[in-house]
């Protein structure tokens, strides 16, 4: 078996500044239970990313909190899982394997923890993802009402307002997508990604209940907190182009508002 020692002198140079190496000398290290060894790499890997790598910020705070999970350190772990699920939402979407599989781990932490009640929240969302793309609607709906019930959630409001939507039920879609926006201003404040996606989340909503109410800020705005990398940030400007093409919008005067839009856009992302 090799040192310790000499694995540093080894891949030390190699680790420098290369958060992708960190991450995965420490995921070594955890998988031959050098816990001590692994937590300074995964908080250093953490520390080189560039700010605006969100994804793998996402997967090195779930994986640190793997680590904090399996040491023992509950309340570390809770705080890495909640500091990760908003990144993985914003990078990879509330649907994606990252986030839901960072969702079932956090359950599984308060398992440990004593807090089955609070587990059981979490893992009725993921339950209620995987049914949901199966298209057992109904059965998704029940499970994300019984969430609800365990405890209130800004990604849950915005998972049924969108179930209520592929429904047609746009009243209580709508009342989920404000509540969604709410919560996530609230908690996160004004300026988090996650409140771009319940932005655009409402303004979907208010565009099947009204073509006379006017969405386009809404979209302006959450494409300010977005990442322009993010599948998110490319849903929403899809979404936009599409409000423009059903506003008979086309040619020049199509050109002139998306100009128009640009403007208002980097003046909102100068001012956040």
């Amino acid at each position: 078996m090799v040192l310790a020692g000499t694995v540093v002198l080894m891949f030390g140079a190699a680790l420098v500044n290369d958060p992708e190496a960190l991450n995965t000398k420490a995921a070594q290290y955890y998988n031959q239970g050098k816990y001590a060894e692994a937590e300074p790499l995964y908080l250093e890997a953490i520390s080189e990313l560039p700010p605006e790598d969100t994804g793998r910020r996402g997967i090195y705070w779930n994986n640190l909190a793997a680590l904090y999970r399996a040491l023992g350190r509950y309340p570390e772990a809770e705080a890495t899982y909640t500091k990760a699920l908003p990144a993985l939402a914003e990078a990879f979407g509330l649907d994606s394997v990252q986030y839901n599989k960072a969702l079932d781990n956090r359950a599984e932490l308060y398992i440990r923890d004593g807090k089955a009640t609070v587990a059981e929240a979490d893992a009725l969302q993921v339950l209620a993802a995987a049914v949901r793309v199966q298209g057992r609607l109904d059965e998704a709906e029940s499970l994300l009402k019984r969430s609800l019930a365990i405890r209130e959630s800004g990604v849950v409001y915005t998972n049924l307002s969108e179930l209520y939507s592929a429904q047609g039920k746009y009243p209580e879609a709508e009342r989920c997508a404000r509540r969604a926006l709410s919560i996530y201003e609230k908690t996160l404040g004004p300026n988090h990604p996650l409140v771009g996606v319940g932005l655009n989340g409402l303004a979907q909503v208010l565009r099947h209940e009204s073509a006379e109410i006017e969405v386009e800020p809404m979209y302006i705005r959450a494409l300010a907190l977005l990442n322009p990398n993010s599948p998110e940030y490319n849903m929403v400007l899809a979404n936009l182009n599409n409000y423009y093409e059903s506003r008979g919008l086309h040619g020049s005067a199509l050109e002139a508002r998306r100009k128009r839009s640009t403007s208002a856009l980097n003046r909102s992302s100068f001012r956040n």
